[in-house]
């Protein structure tokens, strides 16, 4: 596309003065265009508009006296067009086309910003009035086009789409059977993005003689996410924060270890996972086991895990996300899920404060590597697993307890249990949990009431310990006993 300058009929962008700014904005606009794969004569339309109201500001005998709002006001608009139009440039083709609508949306929404723009400055439109229609006549012809390429043709779809293995193209599969079931229309009503979707499936499903890959409800491809960085990870997984329809998820990504065959396990647990409803368990969303590596969905929690949490805020309420904790275990050994991976970073924390766990289940996928050897690769879980699944025991409704017992001690204490002890002798049950004596665990509102829980939960006899039904009344009477403790000795301000 022109250079910005050319549209502007300037030579030296210096001499713009204060509309500096929003010019390298639009420079900027044109340079991305160059990259985006559909809906490039609109898009053309809005960076020419956005370009020739600076030409007009530029020419105004009283630019001068343009308030400064009002040139922050445009520099805000033209930046949220390039950020609309920066994410569609990112996109692959075959993720473009399944988001034509986003693309629609992104156009209309940048012509809003520019007609807003328009009336602030009372600038009339230099463009011809018909310039949008033809150009999205244009891009409805493109469209056209491209349908004529793909039909019938496998290896221009493979090619088109970025398709380049079994995996990725059932994926892709997938993903155009649900656009097109969702367009509910015939084929002579149907969008032409829905007809491209449609007419290469078919080409797909008669050249290789390959149905539409099971979906399972949950499914969420990799074309309905928008990946925003990678945010943390541990032994079996990465951590990525990503947009799934206009909400910030999280992503965790299953590092692949031989998934492949634990398939079936996994969709398992997520299918347990998806009807889960609860305060305290971390919302699910949807997962893919179609391509590998897999993937779980779910609300992304800018508060962290409860390690990093109690890290930002040390004076936080910890008798109170302990509590949390019990009753969010309480509901799913009420469903007969034993988590199997207790600990402060399976415990996130949402937006109001409250503790949510995360990550049950899984440690039945790993279970060959989480129980089953000694690895430094789960040093991390291994103070936490009571004394019966070291020795290979399955994992149970008692290990959990266990495991909540090494909770209250990370949580009060500040650092997980058993801290510089080796571990071959923490595999042997050499060590014992001693109770903290600094008085800084006691200002965190540790005392003799949550110790003798502690105890109990972690004693080395699993019949011994306690139900969380009955964790969760002891922690109700010890917030009780801390209320009117308080209500009789107020704390100083």
């Amino acid at each position: 596309m022109a250079n910005i300058l050319t549209l502007i009929r300037v030579t030296d962008a210096n001499s713009l003065g204060n509309l500096i700014p929003a010019y390298k904005v639009v420079q900027q606009m044109a340079d991305t265009y160059e990259r985006i794969k559909l809906g490039h004569k609109r898009w053309k339309v809005v960076i020419q508009r956005a370009a020739l109201i600076i030409k007009e500001l530029h020419g105004n005998s009283h630019k001068d006296q343009i308030s400064v709002s009002s040139i922050t006001e445009l520099q805000k608009n033209l930046e949220e067009i390039q950020a609309v139009l920066q994410k569609l440039a990112d996109m692959p083709f075959f993720k473009a086309l399944l988001r034509f609508e986003d693309i629609n949306s992104g156009i209309d929404r940048a012509n809003r910003h520019l007609d807003d723009c328009q009336r602030v400055f009372q600038i009339e439109s230099s463009l011809p009035a018909q310039s949008q229609s033809k150009a999205a006549m244009s891009d409805r012809d493109a469209l056209r086009g491209l349908l004529r390429i793909v039909v019938g043709n496998y290896e221009e779809i493979r090619r088109r789409f970025g398709i380049h293995n079994d995996e990725q193209e059932g994926q892709a599969m997938v993903a155009m059977e649900r656009e097109v079931k969702n367009a509910k229309m015939t084929d002579e009503d149907a969008p032409l993005e829905v007809q491209v979707m449609k007419r290469s499936l078919e080409c797909i499903k008669t050249t290789t003689g390959r149905n539409v890959p099971k979906q399972n409800k949950w499914l969420i491809t990799e074309y309905d996410l928008d990946f925003c960085g990678t945010i943390g990870g541990g032994g079996f997984s990465t951590v990525s924060k990503a947009r799934f329809k206009g909400t910030m998820v999280a992503v965790k990504t299953l590092k692949d270890v031989g998934l492949g065959n634990m398939r079936e396990a996994l969709e398992g647990e997520i299918d347990i996972w998806s009807e889960l409803r609860h305060d305290h368990i971390v919302p699910f969303y949807g997962a893919s086991t179609l391509t590998s590596p897999f993937y779980i969905v779910s609300r992304y929690m800018q508060n962290g895990n409860l390690v990093q949490y109690l890290a930002m805020t040390p004076n936080t309420d910890r008798t109170r996300l302990v509590s949390e904790v019990s009753l969010g275990m309480y509901y799913l050994h009420e469903k007969s899920i034993v988590h199997g991976d207790l600990k402060g970073v399976n415990v996130l924390v949402d937006d109001a404060g409250m503790a949510c766990i995360t990550d049950f289940g899984l440690s039945k996928v790993y279970s060959s590597r989480t129980a089953g050897a000694k690895t430094g690769k789960i040093a991390g879980t291994l103070r936490f697993l009571a004394p019966e699944a070291l020795m290979g025991h399955p994992l149970s409704f008692e290990t959990d307890v266990y495991a909540f017992g090494m909770l209250i001690y990370e949580v009060f204490a500040g650092e997980i249990p058993f801290m510089g002890e080796p571990d071959d002798l923490v595999w042997e049950g050499r060590v014992d949990l001693h109770r903290p004596t600094s008085s800084k665990v006691y200002e965190r509102g540790f005392n003799e009431a949550l110790w003798q829980l502690l105890s109990d939960c972690i004693s080395r006899e699993p019949n011994a310990r306690p139900r969380f039904k009955t964790i969760q009344e002891h922690l109700c009477s010890i917030k009780k006993v801390e209320s009117s403790a308080q209500s009789v000795y107020p704390s100083k301000i």
